[in-house]
């Protein structure tokens, strides 16, 4: 019975949803040591996928938005979005809405912070310093080219691992 409202989800996602997401959740026990965490990410995204199929049967955001009282009080929803009126408007009314400015000076500290700390451990540590290149240059040069957007500084560095770019690199990314 599952497997059919699966197959039916582009022509009836509501009952999709229901079947694989909120009835198996609502069957769980409460987790013991506190609440867990599901996050989705790239929220507005969805709004992008077929226009014509969610001005049918509605979008992920209205699916959401329509059934937040029916998630389980123990789950949290962590949701990325762009600050996109089609996703805040809906989910607005339906859950706590907490945004990110992603160049203010708190989230500008926080991705300092967090570049500083990657680049200090291995293998960065070590590639670094055979650069020439300090943690706080590198540190200095992703806060820029990101604009605050921890994902641009994750992929950087983790391309800085795996030696895909040096950090010689690093002034050219746009």
């Amino acid at each position: 019975a599952l497997q059919e409202r699966l197959d039916k989800a582009l022509t009836d996602p509501g009952s999709a949803f229901e079947a694989a997401i909120l009835t198996p959740l609502s069957k769980l026990e409460a987790p013991t040591g506190g609440h867990r965490l599901l996050i989705i990410d790239a929220l507005d995204e969805a709004l992008e996928l077929d226009r014509e199929a969610a001005s049918r049967f509605g979008t992920l955001v209205s699916l959401l938005a329509g059934r937040a009282g029916r998630f389980p009080a123990w789950l949290r929803i962590l949701a990325t979005s762009r600050n996109n009126p089609q996703v805040i408007i809906p989910l607005q009314h339906a859950f706590g809405l907490k945004q990110i400015d992603a160049e203010s000076a708190a989230n500008q500290d926080d991705l300092r912070k967090y570049v500083m700390g990657r680049c200090t451990r291995e293998p960065l540590a070590s590639q670094l310093h055979g650069s020439g290149h300090s943690t706080e240059q590198i540190a200095a040069v992703l806060s820029e080219k990101s604009l605050g957007k921890f994902l641009y500084a994750v992929r950087v560095l983790t391309d800085l691992e795996n030696g895909t770019i040096g950090a010689d690199d690093l002034i050219h990314l746009v």
